[in-house]
C-alpha cells in the first residue's frame, strides 16, 4: 500500500531500495525518491490510470535466465525434475525456458537454440546437471492468441529483467 507521506514500512535495510521493499523494508533512499514519484504520479495522473486500464505484456525471453539459473540449482540440490507453474505466463516464454541456451564464462546451458541469452549471465556459472522438466502450466488473466491479428499491434517496450 501507497501512504501519502512515504513508501510502506518505513524501515531501512541493505540490499538497495527495491530489495528493502520487496523484503519489507522500505529504504532511505526510497523514502527519499517519494515526494519526487508522487508528484509525477499527480502530474499524470489521467496517463498512469490509462495505462492500468491496459497492463502491459511482458513477453520478454531475457527474464529465463534467472530462471534457468535457479532451476539448475533445485536440480543440482534435489536430483528431480521440476515442475513449471507460471502466472500472467507471458505467451508461455518462460514455460520453455530449458530450450534456451544460456552462455557463460567458460560454457553454457541448454540446446543449440536459435533463442540465446547473451549476456544474461554474470557470476559463477550456474550448476552443470541435466534440466528436466516434469510438466508445464500457465495461466493469464489476459492471454494473448498470437494467430489474432490484434495480437500482432506493437507492443510498448518494458526495460529487460536485471542480469543475474
Amino acid at each position: 500500500m501507497l501512504t501519502k507521506t512515504g513508501p510502506p514500512g518505513g524501515r531501512t535495510g541493505g540490499g538497495g531500495p527495491v530489495a528493502g521493499v520487496l523484503g519489507g523494508r522500505a529504504s532511505s533512499a526510497l523514502a527519499l525518491a517519494w515526494p519526487a514519484f508522487r508528484d509525477v504520479l499527480a502530474r499524470h495522473a489521467t496517463e498512469v490510470r490509462a495505462g492500468l486500464a491496459d497492463p502491459p505484456q511482458t513477453n520478454e525471453v531475457g527474464r529465463a535466465a534467472p530462471l534457468i539459473g535457479g532451476l539448475l540449482a533445485v536440480a543440482a540440490a534435489t536430483g528431480l525434475p521440476a515442475r513449471l507453474l507460471e502466472t500472467g505466463a507471458s505467451a508461455g516464454l518462460n514455460l520453455r525456458a530449458d530450450h534456451y541456451r544460456l552462455p557463460f564464462d567458460g560454457g553454457g546451458h541448454g540446446p543449440d537454440s536459435p533463442v540465446v541469452l547473451p549476456d544474461a549471465w554474470r557470476g559463477a556459472p550456474p550448476a552443470a546437471v541435466p534440466l528436466r522438466i516434469a510438466a508445464r502450466l500457465g495461466c493469464d488473466l489476459a492471454p494473448l492468441d498470437a494467430a489474432a491479428p490484434e495480437a500482432r499491434l506493437p507492443r510498448k517496450r518494458t526495460s529487460r529483467a536485471p542480469r543475474c
